[in-house]
This record gives structure tokens, C-alpha cells and sequence, in this order.
């Protein structure tokens, strides 16, 4: 018998809270267990109920969604879909729930258009079941303190390293800061980079120009058959697992839409294994904070073929999920704090034996 999936809706809106509880209801395997008309009503309501998912809106009064989640992700974390008129793919809105630790964002129906619901029901439960297969991560979540990672002045990389290594880094729930944080701590030259953020399409192009625009560095999502080269951040866009492929320093990346891993795609895991099997002693990678596990088992295949891992630590995580897989894994050489990453990174590129 299939267990139903038990989901908080939480809108100061009474019509919309109507209609996503018939649209959610009566689809099978969910069980709208509770509304909530504001944040503090759904923080009681979390409590009570423990809801598997989450649908939350941004404008409410008291407190909006975007701060709400946050607190929600620091102390509580639960998959969440914002659902709001301002979340269009790519808007600035969506985008801030995306980086608050929401899993997918979308806008709500209109409902003045021919088959306007049918549309929307049927988006909606792909992306609740999308969601929901992540699962919650089981650890308690933290708030991580915003630092600026020290502007020091670095010896160069040799020219040899640069041409010559790979960075690779993964990470979800939290991870759009955390990624900034890492790569704000770099100065170039740089080698080659390659990031799985987990976001849903649209989003990933809006981050890699967000990053582009703070970063010293050409900053791209990545399309089928980018070349890997030093100074070049490659990040893989949303929906679409991404792999590298190549030899004899020569590479590029490969975009597929195989089934979701864990839940997801892209998927850490994709890109560290493929990694592993063509440049494994070339790569120094990092797993960030997210909630899940993806990551671990091509961690452990880097590690195996030579290359090296840092994991984030508990403290400074939003969501300890994938940084204690990969570390219950044995697949982190270090455990870090954010501010540390960049850093032990850059140590571990100088060590490099080529």
C-alpha cells in the first residue's frame, strides 16, 4: 500500500489555499494534512503535524516566506515548493527562494486562462514528487554565519597547475552562498571548474550570470560540449545531469537527461564519477552543504582514483546532509569550515604531483 505524502500549505490567501488542497488531494499518494495562513500559524503547524513537503508563499502578512524559510531550513528543514506570483523562472524572487533553501519555485496559476488549472495540477504534483523524493535529510540543519572569506593576498598558482588540475564542487540546499563564499576565495589564475548546484531549469542560468558578475572569472551554464580551461566556471544547468569527458588534458562536458539520481538532476554524483574515471589524480573537489547524500559515492570514487575531497563541517552548513555522507563515506581527505574550503583547496593544488 502506498504511503501518502503528507504536505503543509502554507498562503494567506483562502482561495489558493482552497485550490491547492483539491489539487494536491486528489492526486494519489499526498495528503494535504494542514493549511497555515501565516508563518507563525505554519511554524505551529510544522510542530504538530511534521508535514514530508512543504508548498510556501513569499507575500504573507507578519513575516514574509523568503525569511520564513530560512528559519525553517536553520532549525527544521523540510522540502519545500514556493509557490508565488513572483516566482517566475529566473525572477529575482525565485531566485531568493531558491538561495532561502526552497527545492523548486514556480508562479501561481492565472486563472482567467483556458485550462489554466489542468496546466498548473499537473506541473505542480511533477514537481511535489520531485521534490518529496529528495526526502529531509534526517540532520538537524544550521545557520550558517555569513563571513567574508579574507581577501589576503596569494601566491600565484605555477602555470602548470593551472593548466593541469581540475576544481570540481557540488552542493544544494544553501549552496548558491556557500559556492560564492568558496570561489570569492580564489584569485586567479585558476584551473578549470565544474559545479553541480541542485536548481531547477532557468535558475542555473541566472545563477552562473549572478556569479559572472562578482567573480573575476568567465562564469557559464555549462552547454553540451564546453571545453574545460583554466579560468572558465562551468555550471550545469538545471534538469540535465552533466559529465566530463576527454584525456591527455583535454577535456569537455557532456549533457544527458538520464533518470533523476537520488532524486535529483543534475546530480553530484554523475559528475564525480566521471571525474574519477578520466582525471581523478587531477582533481581537488569540494561537497558543500544540501540536503541528501548525493555526492558521496563519487567522492569516494575521486578519492579512490587519487584525486582529493574536502567536505563542509556541521557547524557551518545550512542543511549537514551531503558533507556527512560524503564524511561517513571515508571519502573527505579534510573537513572544513566554509571560509576554509577556497583555501584548503588552493593548499591541495600545490601539492600536485605531475
Amino acid at each position: 500500500m502506498e504511503v501518502s505524502l503528507k504536505v503543509l500549505i502554507v498562503d494567506d490567501d483562502p482561495v489558493i489555499r482552497t485550490l491547492l488542497s483539491k489539487v494536491i488531494s486528489s492526486s494519489p499518494g499526498f495528503e494535504v494534512i494542514a493549511t497555515a495562513v501565516d508563518a507563525f500559524d505554519a511554524r505551529d503547524k510544522i510542530i504538530q503535524f511534521n508535514p514530508d513537503v512543504m508548498t510556501l508563499d513569499i507575500e504573507m502578512p507578519k513575516l514574509d516566506g523568503i525569511t520564513f524559510l530560512r528559519k525553517v531550513m536553520a532549525h527544521h528543514p523540510i522540502p519545500t515548493i514556493v509557490i508565488s506570483s513572483l516566482a517566475h523562472g529566473g525572477s529575482e524572487a525565485a531566485i531568493s527562494a531558491i538561495d532561502a533553501g526552497a527545492l523548486d519555485a514556480m508562479p501561481k496559476p492565472v486563472m482567467d486562462r483556458p485550462g489554466a488549472i489542468e496546466i498548473f495540477k499537473s506541473d505542480l504534483i511533477a514537481r511535489l514528487r520531485g521534490v518529496a523524493s529528495r526526502g529531509k535529510t534526517g540532520t538537524a540543519a544550521r545557520k550558517m554565519t555569513p563571513t567574508q572569506p579574507r581577501r589576503e593576498s596569494q601566491t600565484q598558482l605555477p602555470e602548470r597547475i593551472v593548466d593541469y588540475a581540475i576544481l570540481a564542487i557540488g552542493a544544494s540546499t544553501g549552496g548558491t552562498e556557500a559556492i560564492r563564499c568558496v570561489l570569492e576565495s580564489l584569485q586567479p589564475p585558476i584551473p578549470a571548474v565544474v559545479i553541480v548546484q541542485h536548481m531547477p531549469p532557468v535558475f542555473t542560468k541566472v545563477f552562473a550570470m549572478n556569479l559572472g558578475k562578482c567573480l573575476p572569472f568567465e562564469v557559464v551554464e555549462a552547454k553540451d560540449g564546453d571545453v574545460l580551461k583554466p579560468g572558465r566556471i562551468l555550471i550545469a544547468p538545471g534538469d540535465f545531469h552533466m559529465e566530463v569527458k576527454g584525456g591527455n588534458g583535454h577535456f569537455s562536458v557532456t549533457l544527458n537527461q538520464q533518470p533523476t539520481l537520488h532524486g535529483v538532476r543534475p546530480a553530484v554524483d554523475h559528475l564525480f564519477r566521471s571525474l574519477a574515471r578520466v582525471g581523478g589524480k587531477r582533481c581537488v573537489a569540494a561537497v558543500l552543504t544540501g540536503m541528501g547524500r548525493d555526492g558521496s559515492e563519487g567522492a569516494v570514487a575521486i578519492r579512490e582514483a587519487g584525486g582529493w575531497v574536502v567536505a563542509q563541517d556541521e557547524k557551518t552548513s545550512v542543511v549537514f546532509g551531503m558533507p556527512k555522507a560524503v564524511i561517513d563515506a571515508g571519502a573527505a581527505n579534510e573537513i572544513k569550515p566554509l571560509q576554509g574550503i577556497g583555501e584548503a583547496m588552493r593548499k591541495q593544488l600545490f601539492k600536485l604531483k605531475i
